[in-house]
């Protein structure tokens, strides 16, 4: 699962669990202190109204940054939301 492809199909197949449970302002800080977001990829999260839209934003700005950024946002699972870190650990590729 080293691509970025592949990177951006998982979080795109738990995206809805994902966009439902996870608060972005509490992942942002730590990957803005480990330059895995930018201050451009900040206004890109923010710059929508929805809090839907933003989470899928970031998913997405997430899933463009490659194996460091997604393992340093399973990190960040772990420490806020580690049922979410299981939802990674139990997928399986679909057939």
């Amino acid at each position: 699962m080293a691509g970025t492809d592949a990177i951006a199909r998982l979080l795109d197949r738990h995206k809805v669990t994902l966009a439902r449970d996870i608060d972005v302002n509490k992942f942002l800080p730590r990957l803005k202190r480990k330059g895995i977001i930018t201050k451009a990829d900040e206004k890109e999260i923010f710059g929508k109204n929805d809090q839907n839209i933003v989470t899928e934003t970031f998913l997405e700005v997430l899933s463009r940054k490659g194996l460091t950024a997604f393992q340093e946002f399973c990190t960040c699972l772990e420490e806020i939301a580690p049922h979410l870190l299981t939802v990674f650990l139990i997928d399986s590729p679909a057939k």
